[in-house]
């Protein structure tokens, strides 16, 4: 579950946008003999987790992937809205609580789908693990406070440009071709600077994702209480029990 943010904190979590989980993988090995699963696939899955978005089964063709929306996932006694989606190369299993959740979720599908329909998996098939976090957050000042001379350059902008600006986004990469943004802090798209509402995306787990943004408060606002406290890991956070033989 999500704790309760304690009102002192210098910014405040409004909600988990996403937290994806992320296996890549050829996924035809898991049906290496070519059984037919549609539509039957997409008929038990939405009645064994209630999804209430899907493609029509009777005119689906197996195209880039098959995403099936606004599911529910049970584990240990609460319920989680949950998204999945198949490719080619890998899966993509989404939440609104945390990268933990929405493993534990792709790895309940992927059991549920071997014992279904006699499906193959082991754990070296899904070997890339990756993660997005996505969280929107409320704040109490600007990005202006971590450095005066990025003050200065928005002074220099807006007496350019005749426009009020300030410094509004900050990323942080790894170099090399074609590498994504790993952390990103930013004003929240179409909000009025007056409501300091900001948006993080970071390619980690939600855990790590808050730990980063701990620090980050820090120096924001040196001497701060905790930015967002802590977020409690769900009480099984393995990716289950072994898969099924082969």
């Amino acid at each position: 579950m999500l704790p309760r943010l304690r009102k002192d904190c210098s910014v405040q979590l409004a909600k988990v946008q996403l937290a994806r989980a992320i296996w890549l993988f050829d996924t035809g090995e898991l049906n290496p003999y070519g059984t037919s699963i549609f539509p039957a696939l997409i008929y038990r899955a939405v009645d064994r987790y209630g999804f209430r978005k899907y493609p029509d089964p009777k005119q689906f063709t197996v195209s880039n992937s098959l995403r099936l929306e606004f599911g529910q996932f049970v584990e240990n006694g609460s319920a989680y809205e949950a998204s999945i989606e198949i490719f080619n190369d890998g899966i993509t299993a989404d939440t609104r609580h945390s990268t933990s959740i929405s493993e534990l979720f792709l790895w309940d599908v992927v059991k549920w789908a071997c014992g279904e329909f006699g499906f193959t998996f082991t754990r070296q098939m899904a070997k890339k693990h990756r993660f997005r976090s996505e969280l929107i957050l409320y704040g109490d000042r600007g990005l202006a406070a971590l450095c005066e001379t990025l003050d200065k350059m928005s002074d220099i902008v807006s007496k350019v440009t005749g426009e009020s600006t300030e410094l509004t986004a900050l990323t942080f990469g790894t170099d090399g071709k074609g590498k994504a943004s790993i952390f990103s802090f930013e004003r929240k798209l179409d909000e009025p600077f007056g409501n300091l509402k900001y948006y993080s995306a970071a390619q980690m787990q939600t855990m790590d994702h808050i730990k980063v943004l701990n620090e980050f408060g820090q120096i924001l606002s040196p001497g701060s209480p905790c930015l967002l406290g802590q977020l409690e890991e769900p009480a099984n956070t393995s990716i289950g029990p072994s898969p099924p033989a082969d």
